[in-house]
């Protein structure tokens, strides 16, 4: 976990759904379907047509590998904000609770300084740590 992901974290939900429906909408593996030609075989000459489906191991392999790469994507994101909720509640210092919730909340360094009546250095410092 660093400093912008905790300054990110106001966005982790929006951006977990949009994973979610990554991986929703990949759905299936993928099935081909096509038409053949051939002749009839009770009339010799008299042409057919047949649809047939199946199944493309490339396609099969390559949709796997997307949803492999989604749920892995997704499952880094869910991870992240467990830790950086973990880590919010595991704080027991006032002023880097104060540091870390209202970084989680998008306030910026400055501004969090400012209420604190702390130099800005120090806020990034001790975000920095607290990240560690």
């Amino acid at each position: 976990m660093t400093a912008s992901d905790v300054k990110n974290y106001r966005h982790l939900d929006k951006v977990i759904r949009a994973a979610k429906q990554k991986l929703d909408a990949l759905g299936e593996e993928p099935t081909l379907s096509d038409k053949v030609f051939g002749s009839n075989p009770e009339y010799a000459y008299e042409p057919r047509s047949f649809n047939v489906t199946g199944r493309s191991e490339l396609a099969v392999l390559t949709h796997r590998r997307k949803v492999r790469e989604a749920q892995e994507e997704l499952d880094r994101l869910l991870i992240l904000k467990r830790q950086i909720e973990e880590t919010a509640d595991d704080i027991e210092d006032c002023v880097d609770k104060i540091i870390f919730t209202s970084t989680m909340k998008g306030q910026s360094q400055t501004q969090i300084a400012m209420a604190l009546h702390i130099d800005q250095r120090t806020v990034g410092r001790r975000l920095q740590k607290l990240c560690e």
